[in-house]
């Protein structure tokens, strides 16, 4: 397990990894990282954010658009959406997202910042139907999303 790897990497390296934030699952790499080496960790989205130059392009756009394979309660708690949409929200820009399947409702959608999503399962007769023609399903989605989208421009 990660806990067990993580005190392998403390007692090898007599440094605290186990219980610092950014270490976890997604943060394994860092964990390594931070046993033999001196390092900083930053949150993802925000050295996403900052290589992208997205912030920068905000201020510019009509509407943000964003994706996510599958938008559940791991939205809301720190992935690349999260952050896209709270600088949307900064600069009062509308967000739709596409994605291959929500489990999110309409008030969790709300408080995240995005004003529509558009699921492939909504579209699709199985999760494999989805997967095996996903292209030909985001361009039915996207589609479907444009009555949205000159309704967001005032069209």
């Amino acid at each position: 397990s990660l806990l067990h790897i993580g005190q392998l990497l403390e007692k090898q390296s007599g440094r605290k990894i186990v219980n610092v934030a950014g270490t976890g699952a997604a943060g394994g790499i860092a964990a390594g990282l931070m046993a033999f080496f001196d390092v900083t960790i930053k949150s993802g989205i925000l050295l996403v954010l900052e290589s992208s130059g997205l912030q920068y392009a905000m201020p510019d756009c009509n509407l943000v658009i964003t994706g996510e394979g599958k938008m559940d309660l791991q939205t809301l708690d720190g992935k690349v959406i999260q952050g896209i949409t709270r600088l949307a929200r900064q600069w009062k820009k509308p967000v739709i997202a596409y994605c291959g399947e929500s489990h999110l409702s309409a008030d969790q959608l709300q408080s995240l910042g995005i004003n529509a999503v558009f699921s492939l399962m909504e579209i699709s007769t199985s999760k494999e139907d989805a997967i095996l023609f996903a292209e030909k399903k985001l361009s039915r989605a996207v589609s479907l999303s444009v009555p949205f989208l000159a309704q967001l421009s005032g069209k």
